[in-house]
């Protein structure tokens, strides 16, 4: 991962190995692109080519910092809605 700038915002740049399947990105952003949620960080675009590159919201650390910092366990309520919200997410096909 790495820190960019997209249209004037801070995105976060994921480039991918090459040969990595582009119908694989393209389903994700697809299947992602009306999911706006608290707990999942929103796609910006994709370019597709030998290596393909995803430009994402750039958060502050990862979730997992995010619950290190936290001085006390998730209240029960934050904990189920993070669960629904993965529980409702579109399946996408892993890659060969």
């Amino acid at each position: 991962m790495y820190k960019g700038k997209w249209r004037g915002m801070p995105v976060a740049i994921k480039i991918f190995a090459s040969g990595y399947p582009a119908a694989c990105l393209l389903e994700e952003m697809d299947g992602m692109g009306g999911i706006q949620t608290a707990h999942l960080v929103r796609n910006y675009a994709a370019y597709i080519g030998d290596r393909p590159i995803q430009l994402m919201e750039l958060l502050d650390g990862t979730l997992w910092d995010h619950l290190d910092r936290s001085p006390t366990p998730l209240p029960i309520s934050e904990v189920l809605s993070i669960a629904m919200d993965i529980g409702n997410l579109p399946q996408t096909p892993s890659p060969p």
